[in-house]
């Protein structure tokens, strides 16, 4: 059940309560089946903010603080029956740059409906993007804290990354770009989920792209990861990886909305101190309707 109520020329207020049943008390693992106990949830969310459009004006403010909070109940709960947090983000364009800001704080085991929210109990972020006819740019920081759960469930952590990425376009046909991501982290204990307890990755991303004579757009790409954990739940990857992404379709065949992309591409892979080569491939299609 909720509501929005919009005040002066950009501001607006809202609320929003929820209430879940019967969901799990907390997992075992990462599948959707290993949850165990159960638990009823009564969650609210307040909001006050400013600015309705969706991107960033110039020389105006857009910004939103939201307060969470829930209650839950059940037999044998293993966390806190009660936890709140506080969400701000705010935006802003100077000239051709626009940033973004945001910071978060909370209680450790704050749920909102039937989901527990992963994101740090403190925390914050900054994202720059700088646009031109040509250049394109942009740098991002960020900062992530959790302590632990009430029950030791999920251990604590602290987590920090940098980011840049960069695209400048040669002519009508040609341009390079890529993205680099460098993070590190302190995990409060070595789980198989999780990185181990001192952390730091590498990401490196390059390209050129053009099209050759009539063809649609084609990619060039290098990929480089150090340390880098892609997913939960599975080792960290270290290794390179040479790619040739080629479209086949373009609006000019008469299907602007279909996509058909190949990749081939060479890894060179070091992950858990193994070393290997191997080919890759893939076909991508795609249509709207």
């Amino acid at each position: 059940l909720g509501g929005t109520r919009a005040w002066g020329e950009r501001g607006y207020a809202a609320a929003q309560l929820g209430w879940a049943q019967g969901i799990p008390d907390h997992y075992a693992g990462w599948s959707a089946d290993s949850g165990q106990g159960r638990q009823d949830v009564l969650s609210w969310a307040l909001a006050l903010g400013e600015g309705r459009s969706a991107m960033a004006e110039a020389g105006r403010w857009r910004w939103r603080a939201t307060l969470l909070g829930n209650r839950r109940s059940g037999d044998g709960l293993t966390c806190a029956p009660s936890a709140q947090g506080l969400y701000f983000e705010a935006a802003r364009r100077w000239g051709r740059a626009t940033h973004e800001f945001g910071l978060h704080v909370g209680r450790p085991d704050l749920y909102f409906g039937d989901q527990r929210l992963y994101g740090g109990t403190q925390g914050g972020f900054w994202r720059m993007d700088y646009s031109a006819l040509r250049l394109n740019w942009g740098l991002g920081l960020d900062y992530e804290r959790e302590r632990a759960s009430a029950n030791a469930l999920y251990p604590g952590y602290r987590r920090a990354s940098a980011s840049a990425s960069l695209q400048y376009v040669l002519d009508g046909r040609t341009s390079v770009g890529g993205s680099l991501n460098v993070a590190t982290g302190r995990y409060a204990a070595s789980l198989a989920s999780l990185p181990a307890s001192d952390n730091r990755s590498t990401y490196l991303y390059a390209f050129v792209q053009t099209r050759l004579l009539d063809w649609p757009r084609t990619r060039l790409s290098l990929t480089v990861r150090h340390n880098q954990q892609i997913v939960l739940d599975s080792s960290t990857a270290t290794g390179q990886e040479l790619q040739w992404e080629q479209d086949w379709l373009r609006a000019g065949d008469g299907v602007p909305t279909a996509e058909l992309t190949s990749t081939l591409g060479y890894a060179w892979d070091r992950s858990n101190g193994q070393s290997s080569r191997y080919p890759t491939a893939g076909l991508r299609f795609r249509q709207a309707f």
